[in-house]
């Protein structure tokens, strides 16, 4: 009675058998939400002889089954099943990794469906919670699709309905955000041979557990089997990084069914929360793993995980891989393999292999804001040695002082990201306005040398090379002010934020400063008549930063 006539689960029938005590299966739902972990595993005992057979009735019944309702990774699926008998544990573990992957965003795409185009809730308990999976699965096989991913006996049922899902789009390739990365984190690491011994040999109670996890993913590397060392690889990075933030801050990590896990982001977060039943108010702590100066060992591991895991412009690979987001041939990439393998590797032996000691942040926006001053600060030389040099009028030198130390990227004030995105936009701004005077310059000079410029085109050039160094001291004076500003936010960020006015006026001065930087870009395009406004923005600069900027740039 466990199966139907075609062969796949007769799900109704099993839930009824595993919950004898409740009539309805909105019932079942509501007992499931009182479960503890006894519970599931006595229900998971009852049931698993049901399942014994499955790899087998999966491959009778695989020529007939369509399975591209999953998705653009069916295959792997397919693939899976079929060699899921007699595995050792780590390949077990990875199985279920995939499929709980492909099931989650599966759920995911029928709730995209039924929402026409709402992204699904972030969490899969979430995700597996909202009315319209209940509405298309049913409870029983909402029930079923949670506990035991009966996927082939979705996909029947889906092709008698003829049910159609739309497909979000999947991460297809890391190339672009990959770009950012060191080379020398996406090279082969080749002594990886001489980690693996050295795992073989740790001697401790918690060790034994997975380093048959630990030599799989060596040994999946060695081979360039990249798909299945990632798959293998992210919950390892998640379970060490667990241990050092539990062992730093003596908390305790163990997963609980009535509450979150603790993820990945919260270990990034600047305190810990601790809440315990029935208080009203939490205790709060600084999170020590995040203090470089007692744990330098983690700062360059953390910078990179931000830029693989966490930036909007990274690859955001845990959460793509978890949630089903991605082509798993995406996943065949050694340059992506190397970077996840260095992380492994220095929280596994923080103290002893520390490649990443030195790396920085390159996809941070206030790391990305340092690499910026650079830029425009060579821009701003070169304005000044090429476009100036003939010019009477004085100009000043402007001293890169930028911190020597990492980026500070972690721990930072709720409000620094706003001040930082205005910086960045008029840093772009500084840096394009030059380019379009450079270009203006060369244009106009090659025009006169050709004879090509009628006069009053000549005494136009004429005024707008006097006016440039006006308009380069009032760049330089902005750029400078900036400096000052990021320096600050780096080193002593409590001047800024301690005191409501002094907040607000400095992000008065940087709206404005975006602004007037955003309307020099436009003036200074060489095809722009109204290149003289850019002499009365000048002066509103003098004005507003004399009033509003509150840091000393000297």
């Amino acid at each position: 009675m466990s199966f139907e006539e075609n062969g796949t689960f007769n799900i109704a029938e099993i839930v009824r058998r595993t919950f004898p005590e409740h009539e309805t299966p909105e019932a079942v739902l509501k007992a499931m939400d009182a479960f503890k972990y006894e519970d599931y595993k006595r229900r998971y005992t009852a049931i698993s002889s049901i399942f014994k057979n499955t790899p087998k009735m999966y491959q009778q019944l695989q020529p007939y089954a369509e399975m591209n309702w999953i998705g653009t990774n069916s295959s792997i699926l397919t693939k899976l099943i079929c060699e899921s008998k007699g595995l050792k544990k780590s390949k077990t573990v990875e199985n279920i990794l995939i499929l709980t992957s492909l099931m989650e965003n599966t759920l995911a795409n029928i709730y995209f469906t039924e929402t026409n185009g709402k992204f699904p809730p972030h969490l899969l308990r979430d995700l597996i919670s909202t009315p319209e999976i209940r509405k298309v699965l049913g409870a029983e096989m909402y029930y079923e699709t949670v506990l035991f991913t009966a996927i082939y006996s979705l996909g029947f049922e889906f092709e008698e309905t003829k049910y159609v899902i739309k497909e979000r789009p999947l991460v297809k390739d890391f190339l672009q955000p990959l770009q950012h990365i060191d080379d020398k984190f996406k090279s082969k690491i080749v002594d990886i041979k001489t980690h693996e011994e050295n795992m073989k040999n740790i001697h401790n109670e918690f060790a034994k557990d997975y380093i048959e996890f630990w030599t799989t993913i060596c040994k999946y590397y060695q081979e360039g089997r990249y798909i299945n060392m990632i798959i293998l690889i992210l919950p390892q990075i998640e379970l060490l990084l667990r241990l050092h933030y539990g062992q730093v801050n003596n908390v305790d990590i163990n997963a609980k069914l009535d509450e979150y896990y603790i993820t990945m982001d919260t270990i990034f977060e600047a305190e810990i929360v601790n809440c315990k039943t029935g208080d009203k108010e939490c205790d709060y702590q600084p999170n020590r793993i995040l203090d470089f100066d007692l744990y330098p060992q983690f700062e360059g591991t953390f910078h990179l995980m931000y830029d693989i895991f966490f930036s909007p412009n990274g690859c955001r690979l845990r959460d793509k891989v978890s949630h089903g987001e991605v082509d798993y041939l995406a996943l065949n990439n050694s340059e992506l393999a190397s970077i996840t393998l260095h992380i492994f590797l220095n929280l596994l032996e923080p103290l002893d292999f520390n490649s990443l000691f030195n790396n920085e942040s390159k996809l941070h926006l206030n790391s990305v804001n340092k690499c910026l001053f650079k830029e425009v600060h060579v821009k701003l030389n070169k304005f000044k040695n090429v476009i100036l040099q003939n010019n009477s009028v004085e100009t000043f030198q402007i001293i890169l002082n930028l911190p020597t130390r990492k980026v500070l990227i972690f721990q930072r004030p709720n409000k620094e990201s706003e001040l930082m995105l205005l910086m960045k936009v008029i840093l772009d701004n500084i840096g394009c306005t030059l380019d379009n005077y450079q270009e203006a310059i060369e244009i106009r000079t090659a025009q006169l040398a050709q004879r090509e410029l009628h006069s009053k085109r000549r005494k136009t050039l004429e005024k707008m090379q006097m006016s440039l160094p006006q308009i380069y001291s009032t760049l330089a004076v902005m750029f400078k002010s900036l400096i000052n500003l990021f320096n600050l936010l780096q080193s002593n960020h409590q001047l800024v934020f301690k005191e409501a006015d002094i907040f607000d006026k400095t992000l008065r001065y940087l709206k404005h400063s975006r602004t007037i930087s955003e309307n020099m870009v436009k003036y200074s395009h060489y095809e722009s008549n109204e290149w003289i406004k850019a002499l009365d923005l000048c002066r509103k600069f003098q004005e507003f930063y004399n009033k509003w900027f509150m840091f000393s740039t000297s």
